[in-house]
């Protein structure tokens, strides 16, 4: 308490000493701060998905027009998810969007259509509710597995939620799910989830790309054995569709590199900065207090 008290009398003595020694801290910690907080979401943290590094994105390289990651087309993700022997599962999605309304104020929300075995893919479950089923999928049944955020706002977080309807575009779609919180997949703004329910004539269209593909690798499997994989079934591909898959390869890359793309060294990079930063700042405090003890002496 004596060391406290006197601590305070030196502050209250130089009160401009004081603010800009605060002042000087608070910008170097705040920056790290700032900096590492990023950092640490996106490097050190894994992704909100079961067995984060086991799932990869699947592309379409057409490089040849201009697109080496090229959104795949539904018969080649269906051949994909036939033919390989390296995945554990293989899944589609796609971008949707609903005008809610009824109940609440209306909103329009963006939303993703799925294949049955999504959210098994990328290894979440609902915190309430189920996932879709296949047959659902088939039937395009009108179900909604919806966000934690949606949740909240049209529920109330109330797990009586599940069974009952939401009115999207006009129509009513049962609640048979909700995702925890802080799930997402490529884009945050997404809200519900509903069947992708492919026709059969969708279903085999290679000349329509626009799907996002996501696979999980089986146990024991390397993406790089999963490469070479994928490249045999592209010279089937090639062989059997000439007119579409003539000069298409797939092309794999694990999700967390997707999502951050070639940031990795310049995050690090601000990271060494900030370092920098607090270093400087430490320095010109210590020169503040060497100034101060010569003029006291």
């Amino acid at each position: 308490m004596g060391d406290i008290r006197y601590g305070l009398r030196l502050l209250r003595r130089a009160p401009g000493f004081a603010a800009v020694a605060i002042l000087t801290l608070a910008l170097g910690i705040g920056a790290n701060t700032a900096i590492f907080s990023t950092v640490d979401a996106l490097l050190i943290r894994s992704l909100p998905y079961a067995d984060a590094d086991r799932v990869v994105m699947v592309w379409e390289d057409a490089s040849d027009v201009g697109f080496p990651r090229n959104t795949p087309a539904p018969g080649n993700y269906a051949d994909w998810a036939r033919l390989n022997h390296s995945f554990s599962g293989v899944a589609a999605t796609r971008g949707t969007s609903a005008n809610l309304t009824g109940g609440a104020m209306p909103e329009q929300v963006v939303g993703r259509g799925v294949t049955p075995n999504f959210f098994a893919v990328l290894g979440v479950a609902p915190i309430a509710g189920r996932a879709f089923t296949e047959a659902e999928d088939r039937a395009n049944a009108p179900v909604v597995v919806i966000g934690y955020g949606l949740w909240q706002r049209r529920f109330g977080g109330d797990r009586s939620a599940v069974g009952r309807t939401l009115l999207m575009n006009g129509s009513r779609y049962e609640v048979i799910g909700v995702m925890p919180r802080g799930f997402v997949f490529r884009n945050r703004d997404v809200e519900y989830w509903v069947p992708i329910a492919f026709s059969p004539q969708a279903a085999a269209a290679r000349n329509n790309h626009f799907l996002n593909v996501v696979a999980r690798l089986a146990p024991g499997v390397a993406i790089e054995a999963a490469a070479d994989d994928m490249r045999r079934i592209d010279a089937i591909l090639q062989k059997e569709y000439p007119a579409s898959n003539r000069n298409l390869r797939a092309v794999l890359v694990p999700i967390k590199e997707e999502l951050l793309g070639n940031t990795r060294t310049q995050l690090i990079v601000l990271m060494g900065a900030a370092a920098a930063v607090l270093l400087i700042a430490c320095a010109n405090l210590a020169s503040l207090l060497l100034s101060r003890a010569a003029g006291r002496r």
